[in-house]
């Protein structure tokens, strides 16, 4: 009887552990979810930030079931959320912004110049790196901002946010006007130091991520073609930027791009960079987006070795760090970054 009893008992068992094993084997039904299109827009093609938007928008077709991407070219900052701010409610809903310098955002929210009025309905969702700001020269006569009264100082191209945070650092010197500024692309300050165009430069250093400093190609070119140094931008100076602009003081370490690169330690104001979309955008959807570019932070560096290290979380804790405010990120993406245990 007892070994009836059992009998019955294992068999039982065998027979739930059996249902369980065909119910794990069979096909699930595939979720349902109405796929969404994101108009990824960026600078110019040949430009850092259209490489970066590139590569979100191609990781997003790759990898994610239903959100997908478009990459779209625009001609900048200006002109993309210009146009945009008249798209019709659901397509606003799908715009996804990647320019680099937080600043263009900055500008747009308070209505600053170049903007001809506020865009206060854009907030951010990432942070994914962030520009070291300095003055490059061959010039062994110019070692403080005073030297370089009366000389010529290459900028970038009027249109770049870069060139409007080159003018800050200017005028925290309070030499916004007794300098010439020649405007050009980054790519001819080498020929333009080396033949006495220019007299300095005004630069770029990048961080991928936190500590993580390099120095884009146009700079490897003027440090490599002659003897070069940098003027120190003092905790003092970038005080006063950040009464304009988003950004704190900090070093690029000695030896911390490359042996010997840079030779010592060099002042910079880091100026982070952001991308972001407006307010009416679903929380699913951005959750969704900086979860995936989590997931897949590694193939970043398939599409250009500077990119490599970018993870949203961690850049994101990094970078806005007592630099921006909870208040400018979008619902969504607080949601996702608390998640990861990032304060703000």
């Amino acid at each position: 009887m007892q070994a009836r009893r059992w009998l019955s008992i294992v068999s039982v068992i065998m027979t739930l552990i059996l249902v369980v094993v065909i119910l794990g084997c069979a096909p699930r039904a595939p979720t349902s979810h109405t796929t969404v299109t994101l108009e990824v827009m960026s600078s110019p093609s040949g430009t850092f930030p259209y490489v970066v938007a590139g590569a979100v928008a191609d990781i997003l077709n790759k990898h994610h079931p239903w959100l997908k991407a478009t990459l779209e070219e625009t001609k900048g900052a200006q002109a993309a959320i210009v146009i945009s701010a008249e798209y019709p409610l659901e397509r606003k809903k799908h715009v996804f912004f990647d320019f680099g310098f937080h600043v263009s955002q900055e500008r747009a929210i308070k209505g600053v110049p170049p903007f001809e009025k506020p865009y206060p309905d854009l907030k951010i969702v990432r942070v994914p790196s962030a520009g070291g700001i300095s003055i490059i020269t061959y010039d062994t006569n110019i070692r403080t901002p005073g030297d370089l009264v009366g000389k010529k100082v290459g900028m970038f191209p009027l249109a770049n946010p870069a060139s409007w945070l080159g003018e800050e650092l200017l005028r925290s010197w309070g030499i916004s006007d007794k300098v010439k500024k020649e405007h050009m692309p980054p790519s001819q300050f080498k020929d333009a130091l080396k033949t006495g165009l220019i007299d300095a430069a005004r630069i770029n250093w990048a961080a991928s991520a936190p500590g993580k400093a390099g120095a884009p190609g146009y700079i490897r070119q003027i440090i490599g073609a002659g003897k070069w140094h940098t003027l120190p931008v003092t905790k003092a100076d970038a005080d006063k930027m950040k009464t304009k602009i988003a950004g704190e003081w900090g070093l690029i370490t000695a030896n911390s791009i490359s042996p010997g690169l840079p030779p010592e330690d060099i002042q910079v104001f880091w100026a982070p960079s952001s991308s972001f979309m407006y307010d009416v955008a679903d929380d699913e959807i951005v959750y969704e987006l900086l979860k995936t570019l989590d997931e897949y932070a590694e193939e970043f560096g398939d599409y250009t070795p500077s990119l490599k290290g970018i993870v949203p979380s961690k850049s994101t804790e990094g970078f806005a760090g007592g630099i921006l405010e909870k208040g400018i990120f979008h619902p969504g993406a607080i949601k996702y970054y608390e998640e990861q245990g990032i304060k703000f």
